[in-house]
């Protein structure tokens, strides 16, 4: 895991088993030696790519032969925005034939994708799409309308996006570093994942619809 903060850049090395539980190995830490991100994004590439090699180096010492399979990258600040996206769409394609179908997930993914670039700007990549509930014509919303039928079908999405620039300036640090294989995340999300078990989730979950 690596973190590109205002003044540090961190990183964790994390060991995880067949069943999905996770060790930290190891951590590291290193100030940026000049001014390197602002606001969550990066301003000067030189200072973030040497404290960025610093901590890497420095977490991966002792593994030998063993290799990091994957890097998760977290990204935060001004250049990371969110929007609530929704979208409609015809179950049956044929223009001017309101015909009766089941959807399938196919018209999930179709209707999802609109929702998901209704707002969406060219400036940015979309980092996360969250579905949040589907509606088939006028019955009841729905988290699975897969099998239901109906004439049209509504979606609702959260998305977070990010600024290209930034996460084009963050790639260009990370292959000088030597990473490849990464994903990058919303921060708050990742913090999320690691701290909120499922039955938390599930309370919020409550909370947020009632």
């Amino acid at each position: 895991g690596l973190d590109i903060g205002s003044m540090y850049a961190k990183a964790v090395l994390c060991r995880v088993d067949i069943n999905k539980n996770i060790t930290l190995v190891k951590s590291a830490a290193a100030q940026y030696k000049g001014k390197a991100c602002k606001c969550g994004s990066l301003i000067t590439l030189e200072p973030a790519r040497d404290a960025i090699y610093q901590v890497l180096s420095s977490v991966k010492e002792g593994l030998g032969e063993q290799t990091v399979d994957s890097y998760l990258v977290s990204v935060s600040g001004a250049s990371v925005t969110s929007y609530a996206g929704t979208a409609k769409i015809p179950l049956w394609k044929k223009e001017g034939d309101e015909r009766r179908v089941k959807v399938t997930k196919a018209h999930v993914t179709d209707v999802v994708e609109s929702a998901k670039m209704s707002y969406f700007q060219e400036k940015n990549r979309v980092l996360h799409t969250f579905p949040q509930e589907f509606q088939v014509d006028d019955q009841s919303p729905t988290k699975n309308p897969v099998s239901m039928t109906g004439v049209k079908m509504k979606a609702n999405v959260y998305v977070i996006q990010a600024e290209k620039s930034n996460l084009e300036n963050i790639d260009t640090v990370l292959k000088d570093c030597g990473v490849k294989n990464y994903t990058t995340i919303f921060a708050p999300l990742a913090t999320a994942e690691a701290l909120i078990d499922d039955e938390d989730k599930e309370r919020l979950k409550r909370v947020m619809e009632a």
